[in-house]
């Protein structure tokens, strides 16, 4: 193979660059490999692949298409194991690390990623392909330190490219604890950032956001305007600027920037997504109606304009007819994460016994179990339902309280919730762009996500939507107590001691024969994935980290919760069996 071959496959990891690559006659089953991957022929895959690397078992090219067959059909070991070849037969090119990784990340085992990170770094941090890919992740899983030293890294090995060096200067934005401290500073590094790249618009756009979500619209109002007289070309940073006007209460001149766009060039998708939201916070609805219907016909597959239309009905309160759109787009688009996420929002809005299109649970491995909530991140184990195919309705599934008020609250019958006394919707700003309800309830203290966007539903409706919606799901749960057929999930991010743990479940005895199980981080003495149990229908879990831990490259444990939960079920079955 000639030096020129393998710089070029180097760089292509993936199956669609791997089309690209010219291989020698000896990898000729490379090229059928990957015309049945096309066609989605995966086990005629693997048959062909397998039989073209015992002819030619250290090909780096062939290897690669190996391991792509072997993500595609979900097979982990096998997928690292070639991913481990490709590094032996070019253990100083990045594609064995960067392909493994991207495997990882497809495959949702980024807890595999951190020996290949540190391996990566030792002997390819000065590959700029390596480099960005370990700045990649890093970022998507909020290890800001490490996505701030990884894009400083990519900026210095390509000084020219302003991309990198703003993806440095936003690397400190990270999650929410902290946030608006290094948000201060992201904002210096953008200005620094601006006298390096005066051109760089992209810089501007990001510097309009983080002005927004630092609550300083005085600021966005002031530079959007100039940034928007010196580039008036450019189509997303004009939208930045209506979107300022629309968090300062100035509806019409976010429409009128919009209406700008929309008649100077030939309308996008993007452009009549913006019109459309734009007269709808206007309340023009009857002329957002018509724009939808007419943007529709034109792009019957194009998400924005499919969420502004949903929008468009939330934003007046009708949450029924807001469902009702997005399933038409989820028809449309049945792959689409986020039509999937926002359809998944609004029918939990109709969480009631009389909504004609009130959701119906997605019953899968985890249909015992309830949650609890917990505390920190006390909608992980909902997360991890959802992840593992379970989808049901809960008071406390994204809930937020700690063992005494939970306690209180179970002794009560969670008397008073959902009751508008007790009851407040606040905001909290997630991302620039995001601003979502919560809610709480004073009396013993729960607060919960409804991933709502403020922008998207009026707070008087929302409010009263909410507490309809919380005293259905306390009657549930009251039920399901009751039933005694459920296991109660609560998430301690801090140890709690047995004798909290017993306490929690003699309240929920008081129902009838429930079972409880307590998850906490494995530590000395308990290993991750194991369960103990504390007495009859008493069970405590661990798994080896929870979401947003400050040493996980991933999101939870996703395998563990799944241990801890079926060893606790088996438990549970043997005990009334």
């Amino acid at each position: 193979m000639s030096g020129a071959s393998e710089a070029g496959m180097s760089k292509a990891p993936g199956v669609g660059q791997a089309d690209a690559e010219d291989l020698p006659a000896s990898e000729a089953g490379a090229g059928a490999v990957r015309a049945l991957l096309k066609q989605g022929k995966l086990a005629e895959a693997e048959e062909a692949v397998s039989a073209a690397l015992s002819m030619a078992p250290a090909r780096p090219a062939l290897l690669r298409v190996a391991a792509t067959v072997a993500e595609q059909r979900g097979d982990l070991e096998t997928t690292l194991a070639r991913w481990e070849a490709v590094r032996a037969a070019d253990p100083d090119e990045p594609a064995g690390y960067v392909g493994a990784l991207r495997s990882l990340r497809r495959l949702g085992r980024l807890d595999l990623a951190p020996p290949l990170l540190q391996a990566g770094r030792a002997r390819l941090w000065d590959n700029l392909e390596f480099v960005v890919m370990a700045a990649q992740l890093a970022t998507s899983t909020k290890k800001i330190e490490d996505a701030e030293q990884g894009w400083k890294r990519a900026a210095e090995l390509a000084p020219n490219n302003p991309d990198y060096a703003l993806s440095a200067a936003m690397a400190q934005v990270g999650p929410r604890k902290g946030r608006r401290k290094r948000l201060r500073t992201v904002v210096d590094q953008l200005e620094a950032h601006h006298a390096r790249f005066p051109d760089f618009v992209a810089a501007y756009i990001a510097h309009v956001g983080v002005l927004r979500e630092l609550r300083r619209l005085p600021d966005a109002d002031r530079l959007s305007a100039k940034w928007c007289a010196r580039f008036p070309a450019d189509v997303k940073l004009t939208l930045a600027r209506a979107a300022v006007h629309e968090e300062l209460g100035r509806t019409d001149e976010a429409l009128a920037a919009v209406f700008f766009l929309r008649n100077r060039d030939e309308p996008t998708p993007e452009v009549e997504a913006a019109y459309i939201r734009a007269l709808s916070c206007a309340g023009r609805h009857e002329e957002a109606a018509a724009v939808c219907d007419a943007s529709l016909r034109r792009w019957p597959k194009e998400r924005p304009v499919w969420l502004e239309f949903a929008r468009a009905a939330s934003r007046q309160g009708d949450w029924a007819e807001s469902i009702r759109r997005l399933e038409q787009a989820s028809a449309k688009l049945p792959k689409d994460e986020a039509i999937t996420r926002e359809l998944r929002t609004a029918r939990a809005q109709l969480a009631d016994p009389e909504s004609e299109v009130a959701p119906v649970p997605v019953e899968g491995v985890f249909a015992h179990f309830e949650s609890l909530g917990g505390t920190g991140m006390s909608c992980e184990f909902g997360m991890v339902q959802r992840r593992l195919g379970t989808d049901t309705l809960g008071l406390l599934r994204w809930a937020r309280t700690g063992p005494a008020e939970l306690i209180e609250a179970l002794d009560t019958e969670f008397a008073g919730v959902g009751d508008e006394a007790n009851t407040e919707l606040v905001t909290a700003r997630v991302a620039a762009d995001r601003e979502e309800y919560v809610t709480r309830d004073t009396r013993y203290l729960m607060e919960s996500h409804t991933f709502v966007r403020t922008a998207d539903a009026p707070a008087d409706k929302m409010f009263q939507q909410t507490c309809r919606r919380m005293r259905f799901l306390r009657g549930k749960l009251i039920e399901d107590l009751r039933a005694g057929e459920k296991i109660f999930v609560y998430r301690a991010e801090e140890a709690i001691d047995d004798e909290t743990i017993i306490a929690l479940h003699a309240a929920l005895a008081r129902y009838g024969d429930n079972t409880m199980l307590c998850v906490m981080r494995a530590h000395a003495g308990h290993k991750a994935r194991t369960v103990r149990t504390l007495g009859p229908g008493i069970f405590v879990g661990y798994v080896s980290h929870f979401l947003r831990d400050a040493g996980s490259h991933t999101g939870s444990d996703i395998d563990g919760w799944a241990v801890v939960c079926a060893q606790t079920e088996a438990r549970w079955r043997a005990a009334a069996a």
